[in-house]
């Protein structure tokens, strides 16, 4: 994994120089369209939500011994990837279960969140309104929260397809019938981001969690299929694959230095 992290930082740092001096995370979340708009970017405070609280229904899930089976936290059975790093969620969560019980709840949540449930003579007058950075940092307070959630992402993006993580997400990260390197680099990135990038926004290191046969990208075969390139020329080098990637990111920022000169 950490393999995959020191290549994904590179392409992070380069949204670090940018002109405008626009936050990360904001570059990041403009690489992607909401499905009602395509002009329109998700916000950060959304894609926050959607994996808190996905977090949390996991959690609660494994207390009511019930399985996966909709929205971001939707398990295929029959993936053995899939099952292992849910396993290795389940045996985590028995070492911690008091804390990661306390986060579970509906009602630890801003007041955007789990309203149905909440009783409002009991909310704390210091309340969130919204999965702001203030509430992010308080529910990372925990280290072994902070790995939950890792694990949680590993799992969520335990395979980069790009249809299955729109619909997961709610959200698109191109209008093309058919996906190509762009996409899977966009998701990498925000896995990235929601692994690493946010909690250095919240002054937090990241956990190290260590799963075994964590191979996110999709085949070799698979890359060239849907990019219409001559794999045997490239005889397997991933590196040279994106490289095309790259330069159209560079590309765009010397356009960029060029309006803002």
């Amino acid at each position: 994994m950490s393999g995959h992290y020191k290549q994904l930082d590179k392409r992070v740092f380069i949204f670090k120089n940018d002109l405008r001096k626009r936050k990360t995370e904001t570059l990041i979340m403009k690489k992607f369209f909401t499905v009602k708009d395509y002009n329109s970017n998700p916000k950060k405070e959304y894609v926050r939500c959607k994996v808190i609280r996905g977090h949390k229904k996991m959690i609660r899930n494994i207390i009511d011994n019930k399985f996966p089976t909709k929205g971001i936290i939707k398990i295929n059975s029959k993936d053995k990837k899939q099952l292992q790093i849910y396993r290795f969620f389940q045996d985590h969560y028995a070492d911690h279960t008091s804390e990661l019980d306390e986060v579970s709840k509906t009602e630890s949540g801003p007041l955007t969140d789990g309203k149905a449930r909440r009783d409002y003579s009991k909310v704390k007058l210091d309340t969130e309104n919204s999965f702001n950075n203030k509430f992010c940092k308080e529910y990372f307070t925990s280290q072994a929260v902070r790995e939950s959630f890792c694990i949680f992402i590993e799992l969520v993006f335990s395979k980069i397809d790009p249809e299955d993580l729109n619909e997961k997400f709610g959200f698109s990260c191109c209008q093309r019938r058919l996906h190509n390197l762009d996409c899977y680099d966009k998701w990498m990135i925000l896995k990235f981001y929601l692994q690493d990038e946010m909690f250095a926004t919240l002054d937090y290191c990241k956990p190290e969690i260590n799963i075994e046969s964590n191979d996110l990208l999709p085949s070799i075969s698979s890359i060239f299929e849907l990019d219409g390139l001559d794999s045997e020329s490239y005889e397997g080098n991933l590196e040279l694959a994106i490289c095309s990637i790259k330069h159209e990111e560079e590309k765009k920022e010397e356009e960029t230095r060029l309006v803002f000169q």
